[in-house]
């Protein structure tokens, strides 16, 4: 007779004791330390206290007074500190189930793993290894296909695999385990591997070194939550039985060198042959001839019982009742159980696996959920969708396909429709003139009972844009839907129009009810403010086209006016002096969230994190604090006349949304000192940072509404706006615009926009200063623009603060002024002698230094500057030439290059010295000379390549990575010569 002992603690071990000691041929089956529900008939457990499993000498002395002779290693932790070599070197005699540690490298380090497939040309997800977190992020930023896997290479309890939703998410996870060690040393080293799509299966056999035996495919649910939702755990159920199953053939994903878990406890009821005979041919080497069968009529569907919390904190010592006795069709498996005072009690995250066996899936998965359902103890939890889809694939199989199998749930959008019914009907009480009944082919509206004599209709749409993925990250929907009631009410509003109906288009990629419940509820709230009708709407569910938990919304207004209201706007009645006043936002709004978002990630913060800007909410609620919306304040004052012009900020700020409804020949004039500008906007000016016109172009700043009215009209307009419940301000007066000026000019913006916060942190005083720069131009600005652009970036160390032009109709002045708000001069030399041009200069210098400019740069600036110049700006003085210089000098470098029938030619940034093209270089980018090429076609190349690194050359100089040599006039790099 034999005895066997089994190393582990879990449910695995608990199955594998339990199929050891069916063998007549074993007497004992010792578990150590095992837990409560291991210790039946033949099956002893072993506490720590008599038995230190990681002591071998202490080991093999109690084997073998226990005349053991087979020892089933369970859990990998063992396997990877090389206990299996031990017991071989300390008794041979002992057979010992298990890898060496060296063959265990296969699980215990997933580099090596991955390494060993691509070597042996297995196929597998795309990888890269990695020990620092930013080289991880470049990677993933940067990787050809969704880098969105991040693994712990070492041993995480099964729960260090991130699946993140996002390259930002998968950045964060890299760097959550390779700076902040968050798996310890198990996460030392990282593999960042692509995403794969498919369904996973675990194969499982067994194997002696030599020859291998297969077990029955099983599945592992490892998500915590239903329809795979939620982090990985170490396993949440078992269909019975890593491949992923992808559209390009099978994938392996990892190895494990031990019984899965909790694959084990689905796959020991499935066994016909005796375990313990298999287990001595894998150790002996004998496997070849020992014959495995399975019951082949049979299903095992295994549901893990986990304690709230897991896989995170869950606490212990909570009463279990109710467990039914093992029978032929279904066993429960202890995992993380202990016996207290004579009572059975949580030890653990994974508590229990119920196993049931049934003639099919469906069998099997109903009595596994049944007896789950019967087992209590406080803070239970288990999957309820374990199995379901194969089951589902079975049935269809037989039945034929349904329209839910191929992911269209009707039921889930008939339960959709009941639920939203009332809210529809709650609008119509506000709105005369729509059906009462939802559901139709379309939506009836009797415009005379809305009491319209001679109605035009206004028409508008829109959406909500990224908010939706605040309030994806918040689980807030409610508001995204008065959100978009107002984007599309507002616009009316700014034609002259009444809101009077309202219809939604909501698409996913799988209809949740409530979910999308919620967000109509907010849409219906917004239809109640705004005064109109929700009579209907299209609820897509678009499997395949989106992905599973993808969504957006649309709205569609229809408003409507009598023929003899006032028509908005009347653009030919604005005149200079007219009053802008503005009404205020509640923040945001919908607009620039794409910025805002990337602004938070790049702060290190999350949704739940309270607002650096306001100390009562968290960011996420803040940020989705709904759209105003400006109906009933405004309407009856459209209906008489009072109101010239309506500007509803949204995309563009107040510089692109104002001047749609100005006539050509009026701008208007703000200060930013006048009105209130939210907190929200301070802080995300200097924690981007975002340059101040980059901010007036993006966000509202605090004015969501901009009304033109006439001087003598003013003040009633302010008092009814301000009686109305909202707040107004007059923010500036309509000016006559010059024939190149801009259309909005707004003055002390940046001195309104700075406040308590800094641009490190977003919590301190003073926002830190960036280089101003000065651009030289002569023509269309195209390098200019280019320059531009790069400093509106929230990683910019520049600011653009003058544009300085020697001809007065160069393009670039207008580019300058209109498009970013930069101060524009025109400074012309009248004179060629070298006096006339000292003086010209000094112009220059004058107007540069009075703007705060430290740094210059000529952006297709055609003057040749005198060395009294140079030498002032001596290493602050940046050009481009249009060569890899030091070759082709002068201005004909493209024909030079032609001629000389080079490869590759190439543009160059370097610091300006007196004598013309020979400053030290600082950036260059190569250009293939192609044999068709042109002048003209080879200088656009080139200009696209001088567009891209004249940015980065300033940059450089900035933030002080490039250095001016002042004694050789070379370029002294981080500090190198």
């Amino acid at each position: 007779m034999a005895s066997v002992l089994v190393i582990g603690s879990g449910g695995r071990e608990h199955a594998l004791s339990w199929k050891l000691a069916q063998n007549p041929k074993v007497s004992r089956v010792f578990v150590a330390p095992g837990n409560a529900g291991c210790e039946q008939g033949k099956v002893s457990v072993v506490a720590k206290k008599d038995l230190d499993t990681d002591d071998v000498k202490s080991l093999v002395n109690y084997c073998t007074a226990q005349q053991v002779s087979l020892i089933v290693v369970g859990p990998e932790v063992p396997l990877a500190n090389g206990l299996v070599d031990k017991i071989n070197a300390a008794c041979p005699s002992i057979a010992c189930f298990g890898p060496t540690q060296a063959a265990a490298m296969l699980e215990t380090s997933k580099a090596f793993s991955k390494n060993f497939m691509h070597q042996h040309n297995l196929p597998t997800a795309r990888y890269e290894t990695f020990t620092d977190a930013e080289k991880a992020c470049q990677h993933i930023k940067n990787a050809p296909y969704e880098a969105l896997v991040v693994k712990a290479s070492g041993l995480a309890a099964g729960k260090g695999v991130i699946v993140a939703s996002s390259r930002e998410e998968a950045c964060e996870a890299a760097a959550d385990m390779l700076t902040n060690k968050t798996f310890g040393s198990a996460s030392e080293e990282i593999v960042v591997e692509e995403l794969l799509s498919g369904e996973e299966v675990s194969a499982l056999c067994f194997s002696d070194g030599h020859v291998i035996r297969s077990m029955p495919i099983a599945q592992d649910h490892k998500r915590l939550l239903e329809d795979d939702q939620g982090p990985n755990t170490g396993g949440m159920g078992v269909l019975y039985a890593g491949f992923m199953l992808t559209s390009d053939g099978p994938k392996l994903l990892e190895f494990n060198c031990r019984f899965g878990d909790p694959e084990t406890q689905a796959i020991m009821p499935l066994l016909k042959s005796n375990l313990y005979d298999i287990c001595v041919a894998c150790a002996n080497g004998t496997l070849a001839e020992t014959p495995i069968e399975w019951h082949s009529d049979r299903t095992a569907c295994g549901v893990v019982l986990v304690s709230e919390g897991y896989p995170s904190d869950y606490a212990k010592g909570k009463v279990i009742t109710e467990i039914s006795p093992p029978t032929d069709h279904a066993i429960v498996f202890h995992a993380g159980t202990a016996s207290v005072n004579n009572q059975l009690v949580t030890n653990g995250g994974r508590v229990l696996c119920v196993t049931a066996v049934g003639s099919n899936l469906s069998a099997a998965r109903e009595g596994a959920l049944r007896i789950a359902g019967q087992i209590s103890f406080e803070g239970k939890y288990f999957r309820g969708d374990i199995g379901r889809q194969v089951a589902n694939k079975a049935q269809s199989a037989l039945k034929g396909v349904t329209y839910a199998q191929s992911g269209v749930d009707i039921i889930e959008g008939d339960r959709l429709v009941q639920r939203i019914k009332h809210m529809c009907k709650e609008t119509q009480k506000t709105r005369s003139g729509a059906e009462k009944d939802i559901g139709g082919f379309g939506a009836v509206f009797d415009l005379a009972a809305a009491g319209f004599t001679d109605p035009l209709l206004v028409l508008g749409t829109d959406g909500v844009g990224t908010k939706l993925a605040v309030a994806d990250a918040v689980g807030r929907f409610d508001t995204v839907g008065i959100d978009l009631v107002a984007m599309c009410a507002n616009d009316v509003l700014c034609q002259g129009g009444e809101p009077i109906a309202f219809l939604d288009y909501y698409v996913t990629g799988r209809l949740v009810a409530d979910h999308a419940a919620k967000v109509i509820e907010g849409i219906a709230a917004g239809c109640i403010e705004s005064g109109c009708a929700l009579v209907g709407g299209e609820t897509a569910e678009m499997p395949d086209v989106y992905k599973r938990h993808q969504w957006d919304v649309a709205g569609f207004v229809v408003g409507a006016r009598n023929r003899d209201w006032p028509s908005l706007p009347r653009s030919n009645e604005i005149r200079h002096g007219d009053v802008v006043l503005g009404i205020a936002s509640s923040g945001l709004h919908s607009n620039g969230f794409s910025l805002v978002r990337k602004i938070i990630t790049n702060r290190g913060l999350n949704f739940d994190d309270t607002a650096p800007w306001d100390s009562s909410k968290p960011i996420g609620d803040s940020l989705l604090t709904p759209t105003k919306i400006y109906v009933k304040s405004l309407l009856n004052m459209i209906k008489k006349g009072e109101i010239k012009a309506l500007a509803h900020i949204t995309g563009g700020g107040l510089t692109e949304n104002i001047p749609r409804v100005l006539p050509s020949h009026c701008a208007v004039r703000l200060d930013a000192a006048s009105w209130q500008i939210h907190e929200v906007f301070k802080w995300l000016h200097a924690a981007g940072p975002v340059a101040a016109t980059e901010m007036i172009r993006t966000f509202n700043c605090g004015i969501g509404m901009v009304a033109i009215v006439a001087e003598s009209e003013a003040q009633a307009v302010c008092k009814k706006i301000a009686d109305s419940g909202e707040q107004v301000f007059q923010i500036g007066r309509v000016v006559d615009r010059n024939t190149d000026g801009p259309s909005v000019q707004v003055d002390n913006l940046s001195s309104a926009l700075s406040g308590k916060y800094s641009a490190t942190n977003g919590h301190n005083s003073t926002a830190s200063a960036k280089t101003k720069v000065g651009i030289l131009i002569s023509g269309s600005g195209t390098n200019m623009k280019a320059l531009i652009e790069r400093t509106l970036q929230a990683d910019s160390n520049c600011e653009v603060a003058l544009v300085i032009s020697n001809k007065a109709n160069a393009g670039g002045l207008k580019i300058a002024r209109e498009n970013y708000q930069i101060e524009t001069k025109v400074i012309e030399c009248v004179g060629k002698t070298n006096a006339e041009r000292e003086v010209y200069e000094q112009k220059i210098d004058d107007a540069l230094r009075a703007a705060g400019v430290t740094l210059i740069c000529l952006a297709g600036f055609m003057r040749i500057l005198t060395a009294s110049f140079v030498n002032k700006w001596r290493g602050r003085l940046l050009n481009t030439h249009p060569s890899l210089l030091p070759t082709f000098k002068g201005h004909d470098a493209v024909r030079q290059a032609l001629a000389a029938r080079v490869r590759f030619t190439g543009c160059t940034v370097h610091f300006v010295e007196a004598e013309v093209d020979s400053g030290a270089i600082i950036e260059q980018a190569p250009v293939r000379v192609e044999p068709h090429d042109t002048e003209e076609s080879l200088q656009e190349r080139i200009k696209l390549q001088e567009h891209i690194i004249f940015p980065q050359a300033m940059e450089a100089v900035a933030s002080k990575r490039v250095h001016y040599h002042e004694l050789n006039g070379g370029v002294r790099a981080n500090g190198h010569c």
